[in-house]
């Protein structure tokens, strides 16, 4: 924790630098919700063989497209799996995630050196709720959703 600090004390004043931090995987391990999701939405749709997977590859890309790739091209069907997926994840799911160790301090540092914000494919409501739930939302004060990021990328290849 201490070389990360360091490294943006080196680069100068606060003003201008921002950090930005995606949940899943970096902030958070959310694997316990979203496969407990994953599963309880597959065996709604009646999906066979639930028991023995793994949902690895369901961390990180947005849930619709993940489901999509496990399900084929039945859009509605994924569709349907999704709704389920967040009927779960949206009560349950969001708080069986786990902060990683010490990551509260680390980002108590951080934000004395720059501004702070989640980059996120999930629904506002839920990375507002679980930034809140493990009280990492008061040095993550802002929020920049998927779409956003991804007519950024466009623009700029533009």
């Amino acid at each position: 924790m201490e070389k990360i600090v360091n490294l943006f004390t080196s680069i100068g004043s606060r003003a201008g630098r921002a950090i930005c931090f995606d949940l899943d995987g970096t902030l958070i391990d959310p694997y316990l919700g979203i496969s407990r999701s994953i599963a309880f939405a597959l065996e709604r749709i009646g999906f066979a063989g639930v028991d023995g997977m793994t949902f690895e590859a369901f961390i990180g890309p947005p849930i619709q497209d993940a489901f999509q790739r496990l399900l084929g091209p039945d859009v509605a069907l994924a569709t349907t799996a999704v709704r389920y997926f967040r009927e779960r994840y949206g009560e349950i799911g969001l708080f069986e995630a786990e902060p990683y160790p010490e990551i509260s301090a680390v980002l108590a540092e951080l934000s004395v050196e720059a501004s702070l914000f989640i980059c996120t494919s999930k629904p506002k409501i839920y990375a507002d709720r679980i930034a809140s739930a493990f009280a990492i939302d008061r040095y993550l004060p802002a929020y920049m959703e998927a779409s956003s990021m991804e007519r950024a990328r466009r623009n700029r290849n533009s």
